[in-house]
């Protein structure tokens, strides 16, 4: 436990969320401000983000290390903002490779830098939603996740593509 640590003690409270901050930063291996600061402890097992426990409103979440130092290191997170990795490696916590952006922005500089996922034509959306195969084999055949395929066939994502088609979308798929 960090040297003057008190249970209920945070050097952190903002609207609510409560951190205790050195126990952040003991589990970032820091190196030089150019390069990428790894987290040492648990990565999003999907995104690869650093994820870390903390208080919000009393309650114990967990949410993205790299929102937690934007935090520490320059304040609020603007509405409709998303912090987003310069580097483009989700797994550095450096603060300096860290800015501010819109959702839209960060998905346009995914795509300029060649490192958006998967990109599904019209064609392939509409059948996957149709498609009565289970969930796993079309994203093996789409070179796609699980839950991509899930929330097509339910109507999740890509709405105005599959309005009016009847989905196939079984349980337990």
């Amino acid at each position: 436990m960090p040297r003057g640590y008190r249970e209920g003690h945070y050097d952190f409270e903002d609207n609510g969320m409560q951190l205790h901050t050195p126990r952040v930063w003991d589990n970032v291996v820091k190196g030089t401000p150019d390069e990428c600061w790894a987290w040492k402890r648990f990565h999003h097992p999907i995104t690869h983000h650093p994820m870390m426990g903390i208080k919000l409103h009393g309650r114990r979440i967990m949410t993205y290390v790299h929102r937690v130092l934007w935090l520490l290191c320059h304040g609020p997170i603007p509405e409709g903002h998303h912090v987003v990795h310069r580097c483009m490696n989700a797994r550095c916590v450096n603060p300096d490779h860290l800015e501010l952006g819109t959702h839209k922005d960060n998905s346009k500089d995914m795509v300029k830098r060649g490192r958006s996922r998967t990109i599904l034509t019209n064609d392939q959306i509409r059948n996957i939603f149709t498609d009565d195969r289970t969930c796993h084999e079309i994203s093996e055949e789409y070179n796609i996740h699980n839950t991509t395929v899930s929330t097509i066939r339910r109507g999740k994502s890509f709405k105005p593509l599959t309005n009016g088609l009847k989905s196939i979308c079984r349980m337990g798929n």
